[in-house]
């Protein structure tokens, strides 16, 4: 089998310079949109800012402002004072007990490039009385690993 050396250097490599350096010119500076719009977040259902909640479930959901958003973070404070890690989940459920809570949710194109103004809303969670609460409501623990749970009587 016989292999063929093909030479570049003649005017089919003179053509393709050129042709590389019209396009060069004629483009200008390519702009990255992303660079251009910072990324934003939108929480789409979920306690509206202000509500009062009867029951301890607390779902949100949320979206970014462009198909390019596509990691997301999100607290919920004081339950969950810290950022979460990034995902590309677009929702999540709290179980809360009584109290004032406030719930932010950010979005990223790519690490370093996030929202600078995370959506929030605030909320409070306030059980009808008269009723027997379990305090903390939900509780993660491990096998063997003591607990403390609070039977509070409501009048």
């Amino acid at each position: 089998m016989r292999h063929r050396i093909f030479d570049l250097s003649g005017r089919f490599a003179r053509v393709v310079v050129i042709f590389a350096a019209v396009m060069i010119v004629s483009c200008g500076d390519v702009v990255d949109p992303l660079e251009e719009t910072a990324p934003d977040t939108h929480i789409t259902s979920g306690p509206v800012d202000g509500a009062v909640m009867v029951e301890p479930a607390a779902t949100f959901q949320w979206e970014g402002s462009s198909e390019f958003v596509g990691e997301f973070s999100y607290r919920c404070a004081p339950y969950q004072e810290e950022w979460s890690v990034w995902s590309s989940d677009a929702s999540v459920t709290f179980y809360l007990d009584e109290g004032q809570y406030v719930f932010e949710v950010k979005g990223q194109y790519e690490p370093g490039n996030e929202d600078e103004t995370p959506a929030r809303r605030g909320f409070n969670v306030d059980f009808p009385s008269p009723g027997i609460l379990l305090k903390p409501f939900r509780q993660e623990i491990l096998l063997d690993q003591e607990f403390t749970i609070s039977v509070v009587a409501q009048e």
